[in-house]
């Protein structure tokens, strides 16, 4: 089953404060997530985006990777009251910024976990102390960020990490 272009497919990561990104670095970053790719990807700059923005080509596959200063939603308090885990009220409570890596366009004969695994990968070396907490798209799933969730990423189990949640230390 193929996932609905209209449909978001994204993770978002909730930070304590803005982080500026640039394509030297994100670059470095796909790299590094989709080392061995049958193409190595290219990153470009999003034209007309009213945020910092770049694009990652995989082959068929497009992504962005958008950095925003300010809150992900609008009424935090409202939204925090809604999450009963512990760890992501308080990302969402405590965040001033965030960041996402979100599908472009039609991912093909690909599900929708198969994208957020894909998603992950790059997302895993996203993943700075600054990060509070991850939302993923569409089902709006949101976990407080735990370290050992990078491992879960690079491993294509990114499903993992939004049915398990963060592990105690």
């Amino acid at each position: 089953m193929s996932t609905a272009s209209k449909e978001l497919v994204s993770i978002a990561l909730l930070l304590r404060k803005y982080r500026a990104i640039d394509q030297a670095g994100i670059q470095h970053a796909a790299e590094a997530a989709f080392f061995g790719a049958p193409q190595p990807p290219r990153v470009a700059g999003l034209r007309n985006a009213p945020v910092s923005s770049f694009g990652v080509l995989l082959g068929p596959l497009r992504f962005a990777v958008l950095s925003v200063d300010g809150t992900y939603i609008k009424d935090i308090a409202k939204a925090a009251d809604q999450i009963s885990d512990a760890g992501a009220k308080l990302a969402m409570q405590q965040h001033a910024a965030w960041m996402s890596v979100d599908l472009i366009g039609d991912a093909g004969p690909l599900d929708r976990e198969k994208i957020h695994s894909l998603i992950g990968q790059l997302v895993a070396e996203l993943l700075q102390p600054d990060v509070l907490g991850l939302i993923r798209l569409p089902d709006a799933a949101m976990v407080g960020y735990d370290f050992s969730q990078i491992q879960l990423f690079r491993n294509r189990r990114a499903a993992d990490v939004f049915r398990q949640g963060p592990t105690s230390g």
